[in-house]
This record gives structure tokens, sequence and C-alpha cells, in this order.
């Protein structure tokens, strides 16, 4: 039930075929979204897999499978340890509720962060090697990777401060200043440089110009003023990354912490000034990414899958930036302290993200069992949909589309709001309006407390219904 488009742009295949179903797909998209290569691959998945879900799942393993072999292939082009490129994948991925990516169907995030690592791997074997081939490879997946979810679009600006990064690192590319090193750098590649920017504003300029920002709220609500900006921030960093921000923590004290006061020892203040000045790119990086990520999901907030581009670049800062600074600055000796993090934070990791997986499995089948006995029981009339907004789609997608109970309406299209009616899921702005009063359901999937709040808003009484659990799943039959 996590994948509603699986039957839904099948019907449409089959009607349309593959291509006009493209079309019809992207011109859709537009007024809302501007995604055109996540829909070519998902139009892609779908012509091939139907609605097999076996299938389905095996093949989000490979691309789980094949995102961690091409994460620890990024770690190694970048001279890392096997231990350490191992443990990125592990901790950009697991440390948090974004493990999602890993299993669940059909979201972006799982192709963007393959197709983002095809992109440093592209990006570093040009700069190692730089040919218009190399390069136009590398701007035709860029430019791919910011068509499959704007999140991803808004890491191509950083490519520069990842390949400053590299040079330096890897092929010791650096000039006697700071900006120097910069402007030279950013001549040698202004073609590539010129390419990624033009992708980047076009695609910007189509977001703002022609999509508009209303449906995906993109931005943040300056009414809110200050302190609501403020409890944003703490509430982001403090929940949703606070894994993140306590290892960083503990990088500070076990990692740079002792470095600073070991070169301090050697050279003084002097000494100490150049090693912070090393970590000029690498910060600018680190917060361009995370004030990049959280402008954009102010609105809707930066929880599960949005996480992964700012988990990504942290575990990075950590394992690439640090490692290679402190080894530059002979303070080897943090290695083995930096191991032993990192493996521990692992272990957290793994028995956060057993559960849940567990979790996952169990809501997979409790939703597909409570959907079957919808369709079991249905014999007319309306099914009233009320549990949150992905569910809302999806529910309803499930059962129209693949039982052709075409009479589904839900409760929380654009957010719970009560005026008397339950709505269309997929009705557009330019649509009839097409509702029913939330009395007349025959059906009523819901969780407890999202019945119980309707039975507040509008008295309903559920006397002459049928009450069945499906683990967190209710189903009220008339």
């Amino acid at each position: 039930m996590d994948d509603h488009q699986i039957y839904e742009l099948g019907r449409q295949i089959n009607d349309l075929g593959f291509y006009k179903t493209y079309l019809s797909v992207m011109k859709e998209d537009l007024t809302i979204r501007f995604r055109f290569a996540y829909y070519l691959i998902r139009l892609t998945e779908i012509y091939i897999l139907k609605d097999n879900l076996f299938l389905w799942h095996f093949l989000y393993c490979i691309i789980s499978f094949i995102n961690i072999f091409l994460s620890y292939k990024v770690m190694r082009k970048c001279q890392l340890p096997i231990w350490l490129s191992v443990a990125f994948p592990v901790i950009y991925l697991c440390g948090g509720t974004q493990i999602q990516a890993l299993w669940a169907l059909g979201l972006p995030e799982g192709l963007a962060v393959g197709v983002f690592m095809i992109c440093l791997l592209l990006l570093f074997r040009y700069l190692e090697h730089p040919s218009k081939t190399r390069m136009i490879m590398l701007v035709i997946v860029s430019a791919f990777l910011g068509g499959i979810k704007e999140s991803f679009l808004l890491l191509l600006p950083a490519f520069p401060m990842i390949a400053l990064n590299y040079e330096d690192y890897i092929l010791n590319i650096r000039e006697k200043t700071l900006m120097k090193t910069i402007l030279k750098h950013l001549v040698r590649h202004r073609l590539y440089y010129g390419c990624i920017f033009t992708i980047f504003f076009v695609d910007i300029a189509i977001i703002l110009f022609i999509v508009g920002t209303e449906y995906t709220n993109t931005g943040i609500e300056y009414n809110l003023g200050i302190g609501g900006i403020g409890k944003y921030l703490f509430y982001t960093l403090s929940y949703w990354l606070k894994q993140y921000v306590g290892w960083s923590l503990f990088g500070v004290l076990f990692l740079l912490l002792p470095c600073m006061i070991s070169i301090y020892k050697k050279g003084g203040t002097a000494l100490i000034c150049k090693y912070a000045k090393s970590f000029t790119i690498p910060l600018l990086l680190i917060v361009y990414i995370i004030a990049s990520q959280l402008f954009l999901h102010f609105r809707t907030g930066m929880t599960y899958r949005y996480l992964l581009p700012t988990t990504i670049f942290i575990a990075m800062f950590w394992l690439v930036d640090v490692f290679h600074i402190n080894r530059k600055n002979k303070c080897s000796t943090n290695i083995d302290t930096c191991f032993y993090l990192i493996w521990i934070f692992i272990f957290i990791i793994y028995m956060a993200s057993s559960t849940e997986l567990k979790g996952y499995v169990q809501e997979g089948e409790d939703g597909t069992a409570m959907l079957e006995y919808v369709a079991e029981q249905y014999d007319g009339g309306n099914v009233i949909v009320l549990m949150e907004y992905e569910y809302d789609i999806a529910a309803p997608s499930y059962l129209q589309e693949k039982h052709q109970i075409n009479n589904v309406y839900s409760m929380y299209v654009g957010g719970y709001f009560y005026d008397g009616y339950a709505y269309d899921p997929y009705q557009m702005e330019t649509d009839e309006i097409d509702c029913v009063s939330v009395y007349d359901g025959n059906i009523y999937i819901c969780y407890e407390d999202t019945m119980q709040q309707l039975i507040e808003d509008s008295g309903l009484d559920l006397s002459q219904f049928e009450r069945k659990d499906f683990g967190r799943f209710v189903t009220y039959c008339r």
C-alpha cells in the first residue's frame, strides 16, 4: 500500500501506451512539481513489472544494494580505508527515519541516491583526467539527478566544493592561497560549471515561474518570525537529526579537539589557524547543504526520507574531510578513536533500524489485509478514508485501480479539515468538485484517533457499523 502509483499508472499505460502516459503524467505533474526523470524511471518500472509486488520488492532490494555498493566505491575513490568505506552507507542511510528509503516502494530518494553516487564517481573520474566525453556524461547524469527530486537538484551547486575537496585531498592540486585555488579551479573547469549551473537555474526557473511552489509549500513562512524559525531549527536538529548532532559532538571532542591540542603544542596559534583554514570549504559545503535542505522543507518538515541529502553530507564531512585533514596534519592517533566511534554508532543504528523494519513489514501486512477485507465486504455505497495524507491517496488508488471500487473519498486531501464532506483524492483544481457527506459512508477506513476526531467534529453515529481492527488500521462496515 506504500506505492499507489503501481495500479494507477499501470492502468494508464494499458489504456494509453507508454509514450502517451508519460506525456500525460508530465503535463499533470507540471501543475505541482517538476520530476521528468523520476517519472521516466517509474513508468519504465511499472511497464516491465506490472503489479507483481514480489518483483517490486526484489527490484528495490537490488536498488538498495546497488546504492550501498556505489557509496562504498565513492569512499574508496576518496582513499578511505575499507572499514570507513563500508561504514559510510550504513551511517547516512540507517542513522534515523530516512532508513525507509531502503525498503519502501516508490520513493524517489532511493533512486536519487544511486544517481547522485554515480555523479560523484563520474565527477572524480573527470577531475582525474578531464575530457569532453567525460564532461558530457557527467552533465547528462547531473541533469537527470535534478529531474528526480528537488532536494537533490539543490545538490548541483555543491559540486564545485566537492570537486575542490577531491583535488585537495586526492590529487594534491592546490595553490598558495585558498582564493587562488578556487579561481584557478573554476577557470580550469569553466565549461563544465557553466553547463551545471545552466541546468540548475533553468530547473529552478521552471519550478518558480511555471510550476509554482504552492503545492509543495516550499520556503519559509516569514510571518512566523525569528521565534518560529528558531523552533523549527531546534526541533529538526534535536529530534530528526539527533543521532547526527550527537555523533558530531563526539567527533568534535574525540577527533577535532585532540588534534587541535596536538597542533598547538607543535606550533602554537599560527598552526591552529592553518588547521582551521583547512576546514573552510568543507564547512561552507555542509552549511550550504543543511541550510538549503532546511529552507526547502521548512513548511513540510525535514523528516524521514527528506533527511537523506543532509545525512549523506554529514557522514562525508566526518568520514572524508576530517579523516584527510587530520591525516594531513599528522593526527593519525585519532583514527583508532574514529573507528570505535563509528562502529558504536553503527551498533546503535542497527538496534533502531531493525525495529523500524519490523514495524514497516507489519504495517504493510496489516494494510494489505485491511484493504482486501474492505474489497470483500463492499456491496455498494461510499468508502470514506480518514488516515493521513499518503494513505489517503494510496488506499483509494488500491481500491479503485485493483478492485474497481470507484466511490472512495478522503478526509485528508491537503490535510485534515472538517466541513461535513469527504472528497475525491484525485480531484484536480480544474475539476468539478466531487464529494459526499461524511454521514453517507457504508465503509470507513481509519485510525482509532482519526475516527475519534471525526466523531467529535460531526457527531457521527457508528452504532449500526461492525468494527474490525488490523493493527493500527480500523474499519467500520455498515
